[in-house]
This record gives C-alpha cells, sequence and structure tokens, in this order.
C-alpha cells in the first residue's frame, strides 16, 4: 500500500496556513478529535469498549503522540478516508451517524504540517480481520512509508516530529489541552521527560464564581452552568453577557457576546452541546451566524430569565439575602435600566419594579433609611418625593444678602436648606446618586454613568408616584420662615476683621471653602466652639482681641496677615497694659454681629 495526499502543494498551504487555523496549537485540537469521533464510532457501532484518550509529549526530543482505543483503522479506511483529504470518514465506513461525530470535513490531519514535516500513525481496526498496521508520512508530496513494527492494539496513535526551528511550544500542551478539551472525559496527559502523569480535569467559565447554577434543559446542550457578572454587583470588570460554548467537550468559541439577543444583561456560562447543534466553520474555531445560532441564542435567553427569576426569589438577591443590600440594589437598578417591559420579560420586569419600590431602603435625610412603598405612605409625602441629587459636585452657589453684605455659599449649603425646609414641612428626602457600569460595546468598553434618579422615577410613575428634585420645589413646601428652627446655617456671624462663621452641621472639618475661594469657620467644629466661648472676654480686651485675629487668620491661612499682628504685638512696649485693659464690653450690637437669613 503505498498512496500520498491527493491535493497539491498549493492546496494544502491555502488549507494549513493562515487562511484556515490560527494557531499551530490546532494540530493536537484535532488529532484529539479524530480519536474522540474514533472512540465514539466504537462505543455506537463495534464492541462498546474504549474512552481514553492518551497524549504523550517530550520536551527534550521535540515530539508528541495522541492515542485512542477507539475503532481504529484498517488499509481501506486509511487509503480512501485517512489520506483523501477531504472526504467523509462516514461515508467510507458505511456506518455511524452524523450526530456522534465532530469531524466532517476531513481535512484535519493537515493540521500537522503547520509544526511537523513528519509524523508517524500506527492503528488496528476492532473488527477487521486485518493485522494492524504502522506507516510514517515525511512530508505533504511525499508517499506514505510501511514500517516494519506490526500494531496490535486496537485503536490508533498518531506521533509527531516536531521541527526543530519551529514554533511550537511543546511545554504548553497541558495548558493548551486543559483550555481546549473542557468536558472530556478519559483524556490523560504525560511527560515523557520526567513521567509525570496526570488526567484533564473538567473546566467551566463560571470557575471562581458564586452561586453557580446547572441545568435548565436547554436543547442540545450536554451540560451548562451559569452565573452571574461581577459588574452587576459592584463596580468591578465589565457587563456583558458572556457565554462560552463547546462542542462535544471540546472548546468552540469563548465569551462570545452576541448570542443573547440582549448583550448586557450580565449572564456568564458556559454550554457544552452536543455534535452538530451549531454549524461549525471548516477550521472548528468559530460558529457560524446561523438559524441555529439565533434559535439557540432565543432559548439561551429564557433559561437567563429563569435564573433571573430564581435568584430574585431564593438565590442571592432575595430580599433577606446576606449579601449587602447596596450590592442588591445595584443589580436590581442595572436589570431594571437594561431589560424591557415587554414579553417575555415582562414577569421579571413586574417583580424586578416590585422589589425597588416594597424592599429597597433609599437614604433619607434626618431618617433611618425607607422603602419607597413606605416613603410615599407618609404624612405629607402623597403621592410626590423629593430627593437631593448627592451625585453632582457643588460647584454653583447662590447668594444671600445679609443688609448689604453679601455671602456666596455652595450648591451643598443651599441643597441643605432647602432639606431642612422641606422637612420642616413634614416632607420626606432620599438621596439618589449615580451608578458607574463598564458596558461591552463590540470590541470596546464604554462607561455608562446611570442616575438613580431616572430609574427611581420611572418605579414611583408605575406606582401612581412621582419623584421631584429639592430645587424645583415650590416655596408652599419649604418652611422658611424662621431660619433660626433650620438646622444648617442657622448663624452667620462677622467677628473681629470681617471673619465669617457658619454652622454647617453635615462636617465638623474647621474651615468651610465654598465654590468662591471664600473661606469660612464652621462653627459645628469642637476647637472652634472653643474659641467662641473666648469671644466675648477677647472683643473687650485688646489683647485677647488681637491674639484672636492672628488665630482665626491661621486658621483660614491668611499667614502674612497672622505674622503682621505678631510682629506689631512683639513691638509693643508694654504688653502686660493691653493684657489688663478693659474697652466697652461685647454686647453683640448690629454693627459687630450680622445673622444671616435665607
Amino acid at each position: 500500500m503505498s498512496k500520498r495526499f491527493q491535493p497539491n502543494r498549493r492546496l494544502l498551504q491555502l488549507l494549513v496556513g493562515s487562511n484556515l487555523y490560527g494557531s499551530p496549537d490546532a494540530c493536537i485540537r484535532e488529532l484529539v478529535q479524530n480519536s474522540w469521533d474514533a472512540i465514539q464510532l466504537r462505543k455506537h457501532i463495534g464492541d462498546g469498549d474504549g474512552g481514553q484518550i492518551h497524549l504523550r509529549y517530550s520536551i527534550r526530543d521535540r515530539w508528541f503522540e495522541v492515542i485512542d482505543d477507539g475503532i481504529g483503522m484498517d488499509s481501506h479506511t486509511i487509503e480512501n478516508s485517512f489520506l483523501e483529504i477531504g472526504q467523509d470518514k462516514l461515508d467510507v465506513i458505511g456506518r455511524g451517524e452524523r450526530d456522534m461525530q465532530i469531524g466532517y470535513f476531513g481535512i484535519g490531519i493537515l493540521s500537522i504540517f503547520l509544526v511537523a514535516d513528519k509524523f508517524e500513525v500506527g492503528t488496528k481496526q476492532f473488527d477487521s480481520e486485518q493485522p494492524g498496521i504502522c506507516f510514517e508520512i515525511a512530508g505533504i508530496d511525499e508517499s506514505m512509508k510501511l514500517l516494519d513494527n506490526p500494531y496490535d492494539t486496537i485503536g490508533t496513535y498518531v506521533r509527531v516530529f516536531l521541527r526543530p526551528d519551529g514554533n511550537f511550544n511543546v511545554s504548553s500542551i497541558p495548558d493548551y489541552l486543559s483550555n481546549y478539551a473542557r468536558h472530556v472525559d478519559g483524556i490523560i496527559i504525560e511527560s515523557v521527560d520526567d513521567n509525570q502523569i496526570f488526567p484533564l480535569l473538567p473546566r467551566w467559565a463560571t470557575d471562581g464564581y458564586d452561586n453557580v447554577r446547572d441545568g435548565y434543559n436547554l436543547p442540545g446542550a450536554s451540560s451548562l452552568r451559569f452565573a452571574f457578572s461581577t459588574a452587576l454587583r459592584k463596580n468591578s470588570g465589565a457587563l456583558a453577557s458572556e457565554i462560552t460554548i463547546c462542542n462535544a467537550g471540546f472548546l468552540a468559541e469563548t465569551a462570545a457576546r452576541d448570542l443573547l439577543p440582549l448583550p448586557s444583561v450580565g449572564l456568564v456560562g458556559e454550554i457544552d452541546l452536543l455534535p452538530n447543534t451549531l454549524t461549525m466553520s471548516m477550521s472548528r474555531e468559530r460558529i457560524q451566524r446561523d438559524q441555529a445560532w439565533t434559535e439557540l441564542g432565543m432559548q439561551l435567553q429564557d433559561a437567563f430569565i429563569k435564573f433571573a427569576l430564581e435568584e430574585l426569589s431564593s438565590g442571592e438577591l432575595r430580599h433577606d439575602s446576606s449579601l449587602d443590600v447596596s450590592e442588591i440594589k445595584r443589580n436590581l437598578f442595572l436589570w431594571y435600566k437594561f431589560l424591557p417591559a415587554e414579553d417575555p420579560f415582562s414577569s421579571l420586569y413586574s417583580l424586578l419594579e416590585r422589589r425597588i419600590f416594597s424592599t429597597i431602603p433609599f437614604p433619607s435625610q434626618g431618617r433611618r433609611p425607607m422603602t419607597l412603598e413606605h416613603l410615599l405612605a407618609r404624612g405629607r409625602n402623597a403621592d410626590k418625593l423629593y430627593f437631593r441629587d448627592i451625585s453632582k459636585s457643588a460647584q454653583h452657589t447662590e447668594r444671600i444678602d445679609d443688609d448689604g453684605l453679601p455671602i456666596r455659599i455652595s450648591q451643598e449649603m443651599r441643597d441643605s436648606i432647602r432639606v431642612s425646609a422641606l422637612r420642616a414641612r413634614g416632607f420626606d428626602v432620599i438621596e439618589l446618586a449615580t451608578l458607574s457600569v463598564n458596558v461591552h460595546n463590540g470590541n470596546s468598553v464604554q462607561t455608562v454613568q446611570i442616575t438613580e434618579q431616572e430609574l427611581v422615577s420611572r418605579c414611583l410613575e408605575r406606582n401612581n408616584g412621582r419623584l421631584v428634585n429639592i430645587v424645583q420645589a415650590p416655596e408652599s413646601d419649604m418652611d422658611l420662615a424662621s431660619i433660626d428652627r433650620l438646622p444648617i446655617l442657622k448663624d452667620a456671624l462677622s467677628v473681629g476683621a470681617g471673619f465669617r462663621f457658619v454652622s454647617v452641621p453635615d462636617s465638623t472639618r474647621r474651615v468651610i471653602t465654598d465654590s468662591t475661594g471664600a473661606k469660612y469657620i464652621n462653627l459645628r467644629n469642637g476647637e472652634v466652639q472653643e474659641i467662641l466661648e473666648l469671644i466675648p472676654g477677647s472683643i473687650s480686651n485688646p489683647l485677647r482681641s488681637r491674639l484672636l485675629d492672628a488665630y482665626l487668620n491661621l486658621e483660614l491661612y491668611q499667614l502674612a496677615s497672622a505674622r503682621g499682628i505678631l510682629r506689631d504685638l512683639l513691638a509693643e512696649d508694654d504688653l502686660a497694659a493691653l493684657a489688663s485693659a478693659e474697652t466697652a464690653s461685647f454686647t453683640g450690637c448690629k454693627s459687630e454681629i450680622a445673622i444671616g437669613t435665607v
């Protein structure tokens, strides 16, 4: 028996080169898949035995071999299938069903020439009277050469002698096979250089995720596992639906983001499909986007809905979950943002909305966090709920005129005044922020800012309520008649050389700076309060008054002024006389104290 491969060199180069295979490692994939096909044939049409693939390799001598105990080959199969490029093996042997085989095009053996010029084959068919055959092929234009040593074991081995100067990394074989043969039982890897032997263990895209789920009986799937993206719970990673697809246990496509009709719902999973469930490309490195692909995506969408409903009712997103409430809230908000309200998502959408409305506590100014449902049922809130946007920087200012003396205050102070005035009328005010999420957009990642205002407003409207920004509150809803009753900005005092004091209960910083750069001393700071107790005595004594001015200048970082005061004091001839002098007492007259009003 002497026969060459049939295609000419140019055709082989087109098939074996970059036009077909993206990596030289593809030769291992093709040989292992051929072995898997041979094992399935023996199980289904033979004696039922077989089921092991043994991959041996030598880094030192640069070779590897794939050994299986599958159906094997006789001379007819070798001549008309193995050496006949493009010939379907099932047509040659006249047995077996297409749905039990991965191989179809009959070109996989050509991948060997990506990394080698020579390989050796030994094979024996399980039900043939012919003895086993060993042969070698020393080039794509060379005839097969029979070897003297017989092969007496049912199955096939293929040993590949790698080019000495090739780019194939023999030491990467275990890692490559572990990533590729992800759910294939019976694979054993052996390094002959150090006699290390170990079985290949299953690998899933959901490894390391929490709350992984199996099953759902997806048509065409032998097994599958799902989890949810970490981007749904925390601001980490990028949000997308990433489904890894395997064909009969072998990796077909990693993290496909276009399988689900809605790509940003955050489903992470891996599906192991039965052979020929989807249409593979000739290289078996990518799946064709045809009708079978679309149908699988729709089925997976239904599985996502079921999975999400289970998470909301009994999983980590349930009402009494131990998961941090901020993580639950983020997850619900992102789904509420990206999912449509229409079928087939209507049930899931309604449940999300109900959970946001009735179980998620929102920070309420001056009160403990409460749900939207509870807040709307309280007192003056009626059908509207006020909110304060805490996501924007406090850059805008307003002007308060105090007997002609302008005071510019920051947006934060203005909002605090409005909140206090609304609360004085019996209204509750919640705080809303902005969610930041990275979303896969094709081959890039885009950062999307999602306002809680938008989502809460939608939820309230669908529950007969409405959301109102505090800056739009009418005067009839705010009590501004008595600024003394408000807990924020109660006082604005002018002391000594024009120093300004404010009372900011939300902060204990000594110095508050507004957007104009003006600095205020905060009456709520403990050290400042101690100084305030000394103000009457300081104002009535010239030495203490000047020391107070120096202290206040230091607080406001007006170092030159402070140095000037202290320098003048050092030049005084009689500090003792100044210390004992007494001027008019501090009475709080209009010229010395200015009470700020809104």
